[in-house]
């Protein structure tokens, strides 16, 4: 049986370049979400982050505006890779019920005010940041 020259320099070739062309899947990117509400009358702040694509195991949620620095919060990571954490200046301070919920200052940060948002799962893995709106 004859075979073309083609056809064996194609194969050769083909088997050659395979295995450049086989990537191995790669682990997503952690990645986060901020969003901050202001209310006026009565005075409270809202300010709320989520996180994606966690490795497994607790995720600690903290946020910043201007000088103002939060309390830390920990989340636990669902089995989807997911945690988040919410503050309010409506809470108070101690309330058992908080889980992931955290009390903050009603004058942390003002409307049009940024705040930055870090989650550290042993080091830094994701930010974000948000101007806050009116509630």
């Amino acid at each position: 049986m004859k075979v073309s020259r083609a056809i064996v320099w194609s194969a050769m070739i083909g088997l050659s370049i395979a295995p450049m062309l086989a990537v191995a899947p790669q682990a997503n990117a952690a990645d986060a979400k901020a969003r901050c509400r202001v209310g006026v009358n009565p005075a409270r702040v809202q300010i709320s982050v989520g996180a994606n694509n966690l490795a497994a195991g607790p995720a600690d949620f903290q946020v910043t505006a201007g000088g103002n620095v939060s309390t830390t919060l920990t989340s636990k990571v669902d089995p989807l890779g997911d945690a988040a954490a919410e503050w309010d200046s409506a809470i108070a301070a101690g309330d058992p019920a908080e889980g992931t919920r955290g009390s903050i200052s009603a004058n942390f940060v003002g409307r049009g005010g940024i705040v930055t948002a870090t989650v550290k799962q042993g080091g830094v893995v994701a930010t974000a940041s948000a101007t806050c709106g009116a509630k």
